[in-house]
């Protein structure tokens, strides 16, 4: 653990002064040399006024609302607010909430959260991106988008569409591997926007290759006629998914059709 300027921990009910002394304690086991001040008294703002000040480490015990509304007269810039921090009376969650980075509060949250069993929660932009980016990409990749549509789709429309059957099924735009249709619409610009929008692949068959899986999907006499095959997108996304598992039937609306397959994970069944 690195060194921390003067902690005070301000706590608003006995179970808060109880973990507060606790919290303490293992702040002073970790470094001896840090002070450590426990407060807890009625004059909650002339206290906060007197310790607010650059270096040092502001711990509240308690609710968010009530540390907020003790530190909101004295708020000016942060590159001279100090380190702030909430903890919750039952020790789950460690708060940054002001001058995460210059005040080092992103920091000592994790350190106190260590020393005590606790979860960081850090929502400064950066740190917040960088923690985002890791869960997305650890979203696998699973789920194929099949897309027929009229000609010259307005790019608005499918797009709309696109997201609201996403949106309606909970799949997110990052578990989106692939996006697909027949080759007749190899250059639909609605359907290339899509994919370069949100950089998604996409992938387009033969009226041949989707015309092998007339047995599994309905066929349409009118999609027929206009494409040479009678089912386009379940079709596009059973390919696409090699041979997964239908988990959205035709949906139409506006002029296009959508549906979704996903890849067979192990232990799904056939």
């Amino acid at each position: 653990m690195q060194k921390m300027n003067n902690v005070f921990i301000l706590a608003f009910s006995k179970k808060g002064e109880s973990l507060s002394g606790n919290i303490a304690g293992k702040i002073k086991e970790a470094d001896n040399k840090t002070r450590v001040d426990i407060y807890r008294g009625s004059n909650l703002k002339e206290y906060v006024k007197s310790i607010f000040k650059t270096g040092h480490v502001l711990v509240f015990v308690g609710a968010a609302g009530i540390a907020v509304r003790a530190i909101a007269p004295f708020i000016k810039s942060k590159t001279t607010d100090p380190a702030v921090i909430v903890i919750d009376e039952n020790a789950r969650f460690v708060i940054s909430i002001l001058s995460g980075h210059i005040g080092g509060a992103n920091r000592y949250a994790k350190e106190i959260a260590a020393l005590i069993g606790a979860v960081p929660v850090i929502t400064t932009a950066s740190d917040l991106n960088k923690a985002v980016a890791k869960t997305l990409n650890s979203i696998p990749k699973c789920f194929h988008v099949g897309i027929g549509t009229r000609k010259h789709i307005d790019c608005n429309v499918l797009e709309d569409f696109f997201l609201e059957t996403l949106n309606s099924v909970s799949i997110s735009l990052q578990a989106v591997a692939s996006i697909s249709s027949i080759d007749l619409k190899k250059d639909e610009e609605a359907i290339h926007a899509l994919s370069e929008k949100y950089r998604i692949p996409y992938i387009t068959y033969s009226a041949e290759e989707l015309n092998k899986l007339i047995p599994i999907f309905k066929q349409s006499d009118f999609v027929r006629a206009a494409a040479g095959t009678g089912n386009v997108c379940e079709a596009a996304a059973y390919l696409s998914s090699n041979n997964g598992n239908l988990v959205l039937a035709k949906t139409a609306k506006s002029g296009a059709a959508i549906a979704i397959a996903k890849e067979r994970q192990n232990g799904d069944i056939a």
